[in-house]
């Protein structure tokens, strides 16, 4: 995400935070993290009796992504645990049926993230081996239609726009 943004923070409306994880509140300029052991950034913040001491992924995780859970673990894509914005930030929740951390998906509404937790499966275009988190991801990247993708994967139809589709 290229675009810089800010939003307010839910539960602190004094705060706004932006894309980029910078944390500011209104009228006193940008807020300084301080570091936990594990390298991770945390703020504290206090808003009338409400009152934070965590880290700064937690923040960005209420601020930006709708549906957020408490169980939810962040990963760092560039590895940089004191690089909390939009693009380095991927969340994971335990697999109820596993037990094991899954990389949660998600769309983007506007400037916030919505968790998407439907049933489904990885679709993989045959021909280029390229694969897709949903149908309709695959019907615009062939330019086609998401029923006829839908008939292909279900046996109804054999090919689409000229590619064939599978589940992965």
């Amino acid at each position: 995400m290229s675009d810089l943004f800010w939003t307010s923070v839910p539960n602190f409306p004094s705060y706004e935070i932006s894309s980029t994880g910078v944390l500011m509140r209104r009228g006193e300029g940008d807020i300084r993290p301080s570091t936990y052991e594990n390298g991770d950034l945390r703020w504290e913040m206090e808003e009338y009796e409400w009152k934070f001491r965590g880290p700064c992924w937690r923040v960005m995780l209420w601020s930006f992504y709708l549906g957020g859970e408490n169980g939810m673990e962040p990963i760092f894509l560039d590895g940089d645990r004191t690089n909390h914005g939009l693009d380095n930030l991927e969340f994971t929740e335990i697999d109820r049926k596993s037990g094991d951390y899954r990389v949660v998906r998600w769309v983007q509404q506007g400037r916030y993230r919505r968790f998407d937790r439907r049933i489904g499966q990885r679709i993989m275009v045959n021909e280029t081996g390229i694969v897709y988190n949903s149908i309709q991801e695959v019907a615009d990247a062939v330019g086609g239609q998401k029923s006829n993708v839908s008939a292909c994967l279900h046996g109804r139809l054999k090919s689409h726009r000229g590619k064939t589709f599978s589940y992965v």
